[in-house]
């Protein structure tokens, strides 16, 4: 056993060397705060950053800094954590009735080295991709967390076979006529088909140095829209109406991954009303005007095809 006291107040780093009669010897030393207070522990996560996009299936590095002045180097542990970044629902004013999501464990007990190798897992469930973020707590005393920034956990595995990947779509919700922006890798400077439902856009040209795609959400989808064939495309066209569809992209690199983009009010309603959510409605008269507009598009294409 050893002691030693000091005789003034601050904050010392002694170091203390052990020996055997062989020779060996090792040394190790920690901060010692007499008569202060103690200097705060924290943890501030690094990576991943905010805005960033992780696949699922990839290895990534999730770092932090450390700051634990009572413990020696390496001894303290930590847990890490995959969280939503929303607060929890009961804690909205008012209460909302989502289902609150606990958190995702990456690691239970790990080393406070600053680093950690996370290979997202393939079957990461679903409802734990998308915007995330990622909490280190010392789980050993002093206490403290750190959380990262809001980072995005891709939904797709993108197929082996092709080089064209799907990052995000923003906005990923909006009516008939939103301009979304697609993200991702390996688009064309032209000739990108956009597949949308059934539909789609044709011949889409690449913007923002290769890394984005632009179209507005179609007021009407039909298989015509990549019609190849010297006949007639006789395929009907359907209304875009509320609810989520499949959206992916296909080029001389080869068909991407799928996301999925929901349209919150589109042209699908009849004069007699749809059914949305449960709840009759009736089409204002906005709403039949674009449909008839967009019929009437329809027609004039299919007309221009039997020419």
């Amino acid at each position: 056993v050893f002691t030693h006291s000091y005789s003034r107040a601050g904050t010392y780093t002694p170091t203390f060397t052990v020996a055997n009669t062989n020779g060996q010897s090792a040394q190790t030393s920690l901060s010692v705060n007499v008569g202060g207070v103690i200097p705060t522990s924290s943890i501030t996560v690094t990576s991943p950053q905010a805005g960033e996009t992780w696949r699922v299936g990839e290895t990534y590095k999730i770092l932090w800094n450390s700051n634990d002045p009572t413990m020696l180097p390496m001894a303290s542990r930590v847990s890490i954590t995959l969280n939503s970044p929303y607060p929890a629902c009961l804690d909205s004013v008012p209460a909302c009735s989502i289902p609150i999501r606990s958190p995702y464990t990456i690691a239970k007990d790990a080393s406070d080295s600053g680093s950690y190798t996370w290979t997202i897992p393939v079957d990461l469930p679903d409802a734990y991709r998308g915007a995330a973020q990622i909490t280190v707590a010392r789980t050993s005393a002093p206490a403290a967390l750190g959380r990262s920034g809001t980072f995005e956990i891709s939904r797709i595995i993108q197929p082996p076979t092709s080089t064209v990947w799907l990052d995000s779509l923003q906005p990923g919700t909006g009516p008939v006529g939103t301009t979304v922006t697609v993200t991702g890798s390996g688009f064309t400077p032209t000739g990108n088909d956009i597949h949308f439902a059934e539909g789609g856009i044709r011949g889409v040209s690449f913007s923002n140095n290769g890394t984005t795609l632009t179209f507005k959400v179609p007021s009407s989808v039909s298989g015509c829209d990549f019609w190849t064939s010297s006949f007639s495309c006789t395929q009907p066209a359907r209304l875009v109406a509320p609810g989520t569809y499949t959206i992916y992209v296909a080029n001389a690199n080869g068909t991407s991954n799928e996301a999925q983009f929901t349209v919150s009010s589109g042209l699908g309603a009849t004069p007699q009303g749809d059914i949305v959510a449960g709840v009759a409605t009736r089409p204002s008269r906005e709403t039949l005007l674009a449909s008839l507009s967009a019929i009437t598009e329809r027609l004039s294409v299919l007309i221009g095809q039997l020419k």
